[in-house]
């Protein structure tokens, strides 16, 4: 999985899960118990991540309180590399009978919380498969998927036009090339 490549140092790993968890304050202890690293490697990430703004620390009492920084630039497209790392596995599954894959929606923005659906818009001339991987898939509880054929997502543009063009905002995850 990409992500285990993308997100190994301590800082990556930590920065990561305050990222997918974006509306919680953690404690350090919590930090090092809940991503598996140690005590002294969540503290010094903890406090270098601090140090760039891309977490904030807030200290209540004799404990500081970590979150990621919602208002950073850099964590909104860290956050748009975890929602595609995380479909990834999907998206190769779907390749096969899909013509286009498009990320949209609050995830696409990196504006997703924790409890947000990941909106995919996936474009085939086969739904019917399309939703046998989806459903056979471990993500299908958190994907909220739209599955339409060319010409039917030809007929939504004229009437669906606010569909229509937060599709056409969002990323494109694949698409087959056209000869």
């Amino acid at each position: 999985m990409p992500e285990k490549i993308l997100f190994f140092s301590n800082c990556q790993k930590i920065l990561s899960f305050l990222i997918r968890n974006p509306d919680k304050e953690y404690f350090d202890r919590e930090v090092s118990k809940l991503t598996g690293v140690s005590r002294a490697g969540t503290n010094f990430a903890l406090r270098d991540l601090a140090k760039v703004g891309l977490i904030l620390r807030e200290k209540r009492g004799k404990m500081y309180f970590y979150k990621a920084s919602s208002a950073n630039i850099i964590i909104k497209y860290i956050k748009i590399l975890q929602n595609i790392t995380f479909l990834f596995p999907l998206i190769e599954k779907l390749k096969k009978s899909s013509l286009r894959i498009v990320l949209y929606g609050s995830a696409a923005k990196g504006e997703n919380t924790a409890e947000s659906d990941i909106d995919i818009f996936i474009m085939s001339r086969d739904p019917d498969k399309v939703e046998k991987v989806i459903f056979r898939d471990k993500l299908r509880e958190k994907i909220q998927y739209v599955i339409r054929t060319p010409n039917d997502f030809i007929k939504s543009k004229k009437m669906n036009s606010i569909f229509y063009k937060e599709v056409e905002k969002g990323i494109v995850l694949w698409e087959t090339k056209v000869i």
